[in-house]
């Protein structure tokens, strides 16, 4: 594990940044926060009985996981996007020269690696599995809520259209297709409880909305 002192200089490192970037689905610093929760995720995962069985390497796993989209200060857009497609390939270099004399170089190039290869099915390790786990992980639950109505509001959109949009595609995107990327038992679970808690939030929301919930 990291100790406080590297820990907290990392974190300024995401911190300069992301604080000041505007992300359409987010709002300011929406970025910067994603991924230290991604970096808490992963430092608990890590004290899962099923991660520990796997020996993954712990420094690699919170350290990728911090810096999985550093690649997202390429773009220079006034207001961005959570789609940036090519920020993958920006994030191991980006990385590289960021971490350069803070890590040991060991450690550098095997976080590089895994970044390198953050979108490529092939290439296999519990360190990927982890991260991707985390970043997925907080797609969900009750930090999506605020992602939608802040997008919402960015694109001038009513309530309703937003409801529609939960309805038609969203909503059907998080089964079990979804939930399987998951292969820890553990993480699965709270994944599952982060998608109730945002299905019933939005039935419930719908509900209010029709005023279906006052009656006789």
């Amino acid at each position: 594990m990291l100790d406080e002192k590297l820990e907290s200089k990392l974190f300024n490192i995401i911190k300069d940044s992301f604080i000041n970037q505007e992300e359409k689905s987010g709002g300011i610093g929406y970025r910067y926060y994603h991924s230290i929760r991604v970096y808490n995720y992963c430092k608990r995962f890590l004290s899962f009985k099923e991660v520990k069985i796997k020996n993954p390497n712990s420094n690699v796993v919170l350290i990728a996981g911090l810096f999985h989209d550093i690649g997202r200060i390429k773009d220079k857009r006034k207001i961005t996007t959570s789609i940036m497609p090519d920020h993958d390939e920006f994030s191991a270099p980006i990385a590289k020269e960021l971490l350069k004399n803070i890590i040991e170089e060991e450690t550098i190039a095997k976080v590089s690696d895994l970044l390198n290869n953050y979108k490529n099915e092939n290439y296999l390790s519990i360190e990927k599995e982890l991260v991707q786990y985390a970043d997925n992980l907080d797609e969900i639950g009750a930090l999506d809520v605020w992602r939608m109505f802040v997008f919402g509001t960015y694109n001038k959109e009513s309530i309703l259209s937003r409801i529609e949009v939960w309805k038609s595609f969203e909503k059907p995107r998080y089964g079990n297709e979804w939930l399987n990327k998951f292969k820890i038992k553990s993480i699965r679970e709270i994944a599952e409880r982060r998608i109730n808690i945002l299905s019933n939030f939005m039935d419930e929301l719908e509900i209010e909305n029709n005023s279906d919930d006052i009656k006789d």
